[in-house]
């Protein structure tokens, strides 16, 4: 009995439905925005291995949005690499460059 008197009054609850936007520009939720992304930096060009790491990376991003067209961002990144740590710069073989991430 205590079961179908729970069932009934759940069941019984107002459906709730989200509005989709149609038209015009978009209108986010919220000012803040929190981001984490994982992806991968191949580095190539660059006058020395230490100009141009390569390997797995980390990214932190806090965004505000000050204005509808204005937003303030800060990225906070780690690169975390992989093969020797030491090597020949690619300018002077005598001194050694950090080739890591």
């Amino acid at each position: 009995m205590r079961c179908l008197a729970v069932a009934l009054i759940l069941s019984w609850g107002v459906v709730a439905h989200a509005e989709i936007q149609k038209s015009g520009p978009e209108v986010f939720p919220g000012k803040h925005e929190l981001d984490a992304h994982l992806g991968y930096q191949a580095g190539f060009g660059g006058a020395s291995q230490s100009q141009n790491p390569s390997g797995f990376k980390v990214t932190g991003e806090y965004a505000y949005r000050f204005h509808p067209l204005a937003w303030f961002d800060l990225q906070v990144s780690n690169v975390f690499g992989f093969g020797g740590a030491v090597g020949p710069c690619a300018g002077a073989a005598a001194v050694l460059c950090y080739r890591g991430g």
